[in-house]
């Protein structure tokens, strides 16, 4: 199957930082749109927020779908691999998505450490 959506940063940094700043839920859902990525988390359909990061923060941003692209993933899980992946240095991120059934696919690149994330 090809990619649906492929993203490029050169500072991954800036996503985690947004990310981090709504982690008091487990679960997020992650809406891929032309426009950019918004990321929601909600508790008990009482409370919800948002953040969004535009497509400009990308050097890279791809969408193949003519509708927008929408998944849940582990918040927990995906800003902990951010974190540990891309703590030090000036490291940079590649993501793509294959469509429902496969994972979200991050490759974080420092200068000589090349790590891969299901």
């Amino acid at each position: 199957m090809d990619i649906q959506f492929l993203a490029e940063i050169k500072d991954l940094k800036v996503v985690y930082n947004v990310l981090k700043s709504i982690i008091f839920k487990d679960f997020v859902v992650m809406r891929i749109m032309e426009e950019g990525m918004k990321i929601t988390v909600d508790d008990m359909k009482c409370v919800e927020t948002s953040v969004y990061i535009p497509s400009n923060i990308f050097f890279v941003y791809k969408i193949k779908c003519d509708e927008d692209i929408v998944f849940k993933i582990s918040h927990k899980v995906f800003t902990e691999c951010l974190h540990i992946f891309g703590d030090d240095g000036n490291p940079s991120m590649k993501m793509s998505y294959k469509g429902p059934g496969f994972p979200l696919s991050l490759v974080i690149k420092k200068k000589i450490l090349l790590s891969i994330v299901k």
